[in-house]
């Protein structure tokens, strides 16, 4: 689990945010996140209306959610990420069949 602080705290998760993080996840966890692509998913909506195209956002905590990512050889991995006021909550594991 990594713990990332804010200087301030935002409205709401935003997808840019919760994939920059995810990635610093990535990276804080040894992996190079240029190899890992996210997944696209498009099926949530962010409060001011956009639509998440790779974040799968927690529609009953809008605050929270995941982001899956692949690779060249088609493994993936999914990056769980929470803001709790300031700070955002990332978890990182693999997928497995």
């Amino acid at each position: 689990m990594h713990i990332y602080e804010l200087s301030e705290q935002p409205k709401f998760l935003t997808e840019d945010l919760a994939i920059a993080k995810a990635r610093d996840t990535l990276k804080a966890d040894g992996l190079n996140p240029a190899a890992w692509q996210p997944f696209p998913y498009g099926q949530t909506k962010s409060p001011d209306g956009r639509t998440d195209e790779f974040f799968s956002r927690n529609t009953n905590t809008i605050n929270e959610g995941s982001i899956v990512f692949t690779n060249s050889s088609a493994t993936m991995r999914i990056v769980r990420v929470q803001l709790e006021g300031s700070r955002v909550v990332c978890q990182n594991w693999i997928l497995k069949d």
